[in-house]
């Protein structure tokens, strides 16, 4: 089985398998993956050390938080599968979102979001 890779959008924060590691774990990790593929399939996923309150209502209420899938370049996967999602108290991961997943998350998010009147 291949190693999980995550890092947060500001590669500050790195886990392998749901584990939180250092940036060596990381790259060791990385450079586990098949030599190949130069370019791992990874996840990126919001910042815990730059969570905004709001934001964290938002995950405590649905009990997840969603990330992209993407290449460790930055480039995201243009395929059809739905993002990833990760459980909110402990960050493991739940595979792919459900299109149910996505539309709570949807509506969440509109609920929590400011008014513009």
């Amino acid at each position: 089985m291949s190693d999980e890779l995550r890092a947060c959008f500001e590669d500050c924060c790195h886990w392998v398998n749901s584990h939180p590691v250092s940036w060596a774990e990381f790259e060791q990790a990385v450079s586990r993956k098949d030599p190949i593929q130069q370019n791992p399939i990874m996840a990126k996923v919001r910042c815990p050390k730059r969570l905004s309150a709001a934001s964290d209502a938002i995950e405590k209420k649905l009990g997840f938080y969603v990330g992209v899938h993407t290449r460790r370049s930055g480039s995201t996967l243009p395929d059809a599968r739905n993002p990833p999602i990760f459980d909110k108290g402990t960050d493991q991961s739940r595979g792919d979102a459900t299109d149910v997943d996505l539309q709570q998350w949807k509506e969440a998010h509109k609920d929590g979001a400011p008014s513009r009147d």
